[in-house]
C-alpha cells in the first residue's frame, strides 16, 4: 500500500497534508481503489475527508469511466456532499460523458433519488424534457419521484420520442402506483396525441395496468377487444 493509500485508509489529514507538500498528486487513483481519493471519499459517504479534499483543489471532474464525482454522490443518495460538490463549481445542468447523457437531475431520478432530486432543484438544476420518463423508469419507478416532477413542472400531457404520454410509459412498465399517481395530477387515460396507455398495458400483457385504465374509463379500440379478452377475461 502506498503512502497516499495508507494516509488515507486511516484518515490522516497530516500525512495527507504533508505527502501532497512534498509533490504528492492529490488526484492520482488510489492503488487498492482504483479511483481518486476524492471518488473514494464521495463513495463512502465521508463528508469530512470530501471537503478536506475540495479544499486541498481534487478535481471533481475527472470521471472513472462509469461515472462523474457528482453523480456517485447522486447514486449514493448523499446530499451534503452534493451541496458541498455545488459549492466548489460542480455543474448541476450538464450532461455526463457517456450513454446515456444524463443531467444530475435525470440520474438522481433515474436512481429513485428522491431526496438528492430535491436538493438538486434547490440547488439550481433545471427540469428537462426527459424527466419524467427517467422518474417512471427510474429504480422502482419511485412515486415520490413523480410527484416531486409533477409539482416542480413536469407535464403529465407531454409526449416522448416513443408517441408515449407518461401514463404510457407507466402502463409499458406496469406500475399501477405510478399511474394512479399520475392520473391524480391530471394525466389523460385517453390522451389526444400520443399512443393509448391502454393499448400499450395490453400489448406488454400487464393485466393489472388493463385493469385500472379500464376503471379509469379507457377506451379499447376495437381491433384489440380479442386480446383484451384473452388477458383479463
Amino acid at each position: 500500500m502506498s503512502d497516499m493509500d495508507d494516509a488515507f485508509a486511516s484518515r490522516d489529514f497530516a500525512r495527507l497534508a504533508s505527502w501532497i507538500a512534498s509533490g504528492g498528486n492529490i488526484n492520482a487513483p488510489l492503488r487498492n481503489r482504483g479511483c481518486t481519493m476524492l471518488f473514494s471519499a464521495v463513495s463512502d459517504g465521508d463528508s469530512a475527508m470530501a471537503a478536506w479534499l475540495l479544499e486541498h483543489d481534487a478535481d471533481q471532474n475527472i470521471n472513472r469511466g462509469v461515472s462523474t464525482v457528482l453523480e456517485t454522490a447522486i447514486g449514493c443518495g448523499h446530499c451534503e456532499i452534493i451541496e458541498m460538490l455545488a459549492a466548489h463549481g460542480a455543474d448541476l445542468n450538464g450532461r455526463s460523458w457517456d450513454d446515456p447523457c444524463y443531467t444530475p437531475l435525470e440520474c438522481a431520478l433515474a436512481y429513485g433519488q428522491c431526496k438528492a432530486a430535491r436538493t438538486l432543484i434547490r440547488l439550481g438544476a433545471r427540469l428537462t424534457d426527459n424527466c419524467m420518463d427517467q422518474a417512471i423508469c427510474g429504480i422502482g419507478g419511485d412515486v415520490d419521484c413523480i410527484r416531486l416532477v409533477v409539482e416542480c413542472g413536469g407535464d403529465v400531457h407531454s409526449v416522448n420520442d416513443d408517441n408515449w404520454t407518461p401514463l404510457g410509459v407507466a402502463a409499458y412498465k406496469g406500475n399501477v402506483d405510478v399511474a394512479r399517481v399520475l392520473v391524480a395530477s391530471g394525466a389523460p387515460v385517453n390522451p389526444q396525441q400520443g399512443k393509448l396507455p391502454v393499448v400499450i398495458a395490453i400489448k406488454e400483457q400487464n393485466a393489472d395496468m388493463v385493469r385500472y385504465l379500464i376503471g379509469q374509463n379507457a377506451i379499447v379500440p376495437p381491433e384489440y377487444r380479442d386480446a383484451l379478452d384473452g388477458l383479463i377475461g
